[in-house]
């Protein structure tokens, strides 16, 4: 059921509680849900981080009335569940969103996939796209799902067209005209696509120069495929060796 704006949002909790001190709250892109991080989720698992994922709700007037902020309060909502500081992990939309919030919260990373530039980004916005109240990607076929997704393994893409869902047009406006958000005061990472069509490299680059933030560039990627392409798991081992980096690894008992 739709949720009202600044509702607590849905989440997807981990199968099995890792350790407390290493949380992180993976936000999905336009159109997508918890189910986008299914090749990261389990490597951030697996070297013993507590992540929820989640879903984007729309506001009670539905999809068509549902804004940017009322996402952003959604994330705010998910990092207060969370129980503690958290690594925020954002893709496209997502990551948009993370710096939106950052400061808001008690964040201690952000890591940007295929992030989708914020205002004043050299490159960004993009030419303009006029976008109805409601985007109908839930009807998204098997040849628009490749299409987005060359680098991706057949038997990933059959079971996708289904989970697409629509998207507030009004939350797309406002990316592509460009959303204002602080630089943020944690470390940041940028994970770029080296075949995006969305956000071509040079200005994800640009982005990531505005914000500070360290680049992993995913060679043969596409938008989607840093998230669901054949060297996703890669990119989330990159990022987790980043994390370690830039916060240390915890204490064991």
């Amino acid at each position: 059921m739709p949720g009202a704006p600044g509702a607590p949002a849905r989440l997807l909790q981990p199968s099995v509680r890792m350790m407390g001190s290493r949380r992180a709250v993976f936000v999905p892109g336009s159109g997508a849900g918890a189910w986008e991080w299914v090749r990261w989720r389990p490597v951030f698992e697996s070297s013993g981080w507590d992540v929820s994922a989640l879903d984007l709700e729309p506001s009670r007037g539905g999809i068509a009335t549902t804004t940017f902020s009322d996402y952003a309060a959604q994330v705010l909502s998910a990092l207060a569940q969370s129980g503690g500081e958290s690594v925020l992990v954002g893709a496209s939309l997502g990551a948009t969103l993370a710096l939106a919030v950052a400061s808001r919260a008690p964040v201690s990373a952000l890591i940007l996939v295929s992030g989708v530039p914020h205002a004043g980004t050299p490159g960004w916005p993009r030419q303009p796209v006029r976008f109805p109240d409601v985007v109908p990607w839930s009807t998204r076929g098997v040849v628009e799902t490749l299409a987005g997704l060359p680098d991706a393994d057949p038997q990933l893409i059959e079971g996708l067209p289904e989970r697409w869902r629509d998207e507030s047009g009004a939350v797309m406006r406002a990316l592509w005209e460009g959303v204002r958000v602080s630089t943020p005061s944690v470390p940041v990472l940028a994970v770029l696509g080296e075949n995006d069509d969305q956000v071509p490299t040079n200005v994800g680059i640009a982005m990531a120069r505005r914000l500070h933030a360290d680049v992993i560039r995913l060679q043969g990627a596409s938008h989607l495929g840093t998230l669901l392409g054949r060297r996703a798991e890669f990119a989330a081992r990159l990022a987790l060796a980043w994390l370690d980096n830039v916060l240390g690894t915890p204490e064991r008992d």
